[in-house]
């Protein structure tokens, strides 16, 4: 008998790594959450790592001008390629009937398109819902926009989240003399200023809520030191170990 966190082990190791290894890769992945003593175990004994593939069979390739997503395949991944073409297309005409398909954002084999997730593996997609009143943003619209993102980790919960995070608008008007209008007042702001507030959409309550977070450190200068001169492009983030990373203006990442 082993004590480990709190957590039993009543039976022989042998007997328990019999009974993970049968156990599907979800839930799996989630017993290796349990504890320290048994993510070292599953780990130990690579329980988990048998159930992945073991090469990469094929990737979807985003390109953001021409708003297209186009599916790579290794000619080895499968032995009908038909067969392939029917689990996983770069088309997901299935989610959005358009023959332009602009990808937000993905993590973690989920993919952001518009105001929908979806899996291309699996073929399942859901819509989020519009962002309540109360959710808006009642800042001039000359100022500010937003991006959005998507945080998901299988191995921790089934459940996905999409954050909605602000942006400051580009100095270019292109034609509308309206934006050249800035409020002193914005502009001389922190930023990031402290508290932020972002709306964010948890699948788990399938519903848009607003947080605030506390700025760690100095800001990194005002709103008008943070605005471009030249068009905003999406500013790509990375999700690891629960933490978000998003590269913002003047290339300053936000944790």
């Amino acid at each position: 008998m082993e004590r480990s966190e709190g957590i039993v082990l009543l039976l022989p190791e042998d007997a328990l790594a019999e009974i993970f290894r049968r156990l599907p890769p979800h839930s799996l992945a989630v017993l290796r959450c349990v504890c320290g003593a048994w993510r070292a175990f599953i780990d130990a004994r690579r329980l988990l790592r048998k159930e992945l593939p073991h090469f990469l069979a094929s990737f979807l390739l985003n390109f953001h001008l021409l708003k297209s997503l186009q599916l790579l395949s290794h000619p080895s991944a499968a032995s009908n390629a038909a067969d392939l073409d029917l689990t996983v297309s770069g088309k997901l005409d299935h989610v959005y009937p358009l023959p332009s398909v602009h990808v937000m954002d993905h993590c973690n084999g989920l993919i952001l398109i518009h105001d929908t997730v979806a899996n291309p593996a699996t073929r399942w997609s859901a819509r989020l819902p519009l962002l309540p009143p109360s959710c808006l943003d009642r800042s001039p619209q000359r100022h500010f926009y937003a991006n959005r993102y998507i945080a998901f980790d299988p191995a921790v919960s089934p459940h996905y989240e999409v954050l909605s995070v602000r942006r400051i608008l580009y100095k270019m008007s292109w034609g509308n003399e309206d934006h050249h209008h800035f409020d002193p007042a914005i502009e001389a702001l922190e930023w990031p200023p402290s508290p932020c507030a972002m709306h964010i959409f948890s699948s788990r309550t399938g519903r848009w809520e607003e947080t605030s977070y506390v700025r760690e450190g100095d800001a990194a200068g005002t709103v008008a030191d943070m605005r471009g001169d030249s068009i905003p492009r999406k500013r790509n983030a990375v999700y690891w170990q629960n933490k978000l990373y998003v590269l913002c203006e003047t290339n300053i990442l936000m944790r």
